[in-house]
């Protein structure tokens, strides 16, 4: 699912936590975070389509997780010579279940422009659906896609252009972290022609040398949550306890109200303020959803649900 996200420059503190905290921040790079630059190499290389992702551990005592926001280092060349370059492409932010090649999307965003010279934060909306959620897994991956949309006045895509602000690596350790890995149309590797996932350290240049010699880290923080599902509703409870009104709403509880409410609705068809049956709780058959008609299957299936009890 595509989204639209808020996006804020950096310098940002992210709220961190223990094991049974909420929020853990989880970098994968050298780069001085929230602040900082260290040294800093962009690739402005990137053709239509190609991502930039980096893998992460997901902290298993956190599970299951939820994505809240992205951070991007984003960087031109002579940025400290001539300032902020204009901004040359359009990105997008993928979020993967597992570790390249097996990875799994379960989510995508429209970011706005990326500003160069720091950290771009991508913060995601509150009440995102549960696309967004991870469960299970060890790995988490966070892709940039560059969708190159020409914004130059001759309406040709900037790839290539050494000026351009571009995702940027951190070239200070020589031992790799977590690498960066590439989706990409056909290129040269170490390995000989590849497409698709591949590390970006194996891609060799046309004089036949490693893209990297050194363990490149993409400046890439991605922020997490411990996600709690919400509590599965409770069919049997329909009404408020000690309210007259039939239609005051479930309480948590199941009392003799719901019981009484439910029999006022069944025999009266009740419906409630989007014009649904009060009594209908499933299908003809006890086993599905509402369907529109109140008969001898939701009778049967609210006294189950009575004597259950909610969860």
């Amino acid at each position: 699912m595509r989204r639209r996200l808020i996006a804020l420059m950096c310098p940002v503190v992210f709220a961190s936590a223990g094991a049974l905290g909420q929020t853990v921040t989880l970098n994968n790079s050298s780069l001085p975070f929230p602040t900082g630059q260290a040294n800093l190499v962009p690739e402005p290389g990137f053709g239509p389509g190609e991502i930039a992702a980096a893998t992460f551990d997901i902290p298993q005592d956190l599970l299951p997780i939820r994505v809240t926001s992205v951070s991007v280092m984003w960087y031109s060349t002579f940025y400290s010579i001539f300032g902020p370059q204009p901004p040359t492409a359009q990105e997008d932010i993928l979020i993967y279940r597992g570790m390249p090649p097996n990875v799994v999307l379960i989510g995508s965003a429209d970011t706005p422009q990326m500003q160069d010279g720091g950290w771009n934060l991508f913060s995601f909306a509150q009440g995102l659906p549960d696309d967004l959620i991870i469960t299970t897994g060890t790995k988490l991956t966070v892709g940039i896609r560059m969708d190159m949309t020409p914004l130059n006045q001759n309406g040709q895509a900037p790839a290539g252009n050494a000026l351009a602000a571009a995702p940027a690596y951190d070239t200070t350790s020589t031992t790799q972290k977590r690498n960066p890995v590439f989706l990409t149309s056909t290129v040269n590797t170490v390995n000989g022609p590849r497409t698709g996932w591949m590390d970006y350290n194996d891609i060799v240049q046309a004089n036949g040398q490693r893209r990297s010699t050194q363990g490149w880290d993409l400046g890439l923080v991605v922020t997490i949550e411990h996600y709690e599902p919400p509590t599965p509703p409770c069919p049997a409870d329909l009404a408020t306890e000690g309210s007259s009104d039939p239609l005051s709403g479930p309480d948590g509880f199941i009392t003799g109200t719901d019981f009484d409410v439910f029999v006022q609705g069944f025999f009266t068809e009740l419906r409630r303020g989007d014009n649904s049956l009060l009594a209908d709780l499933t299908d003809d058959q006890g086993s599905g959803g509402p369907d529109g008609f109140v008969t001898g299957a939701d009778f049967d299936f609210f006294v189950i649900k009575f004597f259950e009890g909610c969860p």
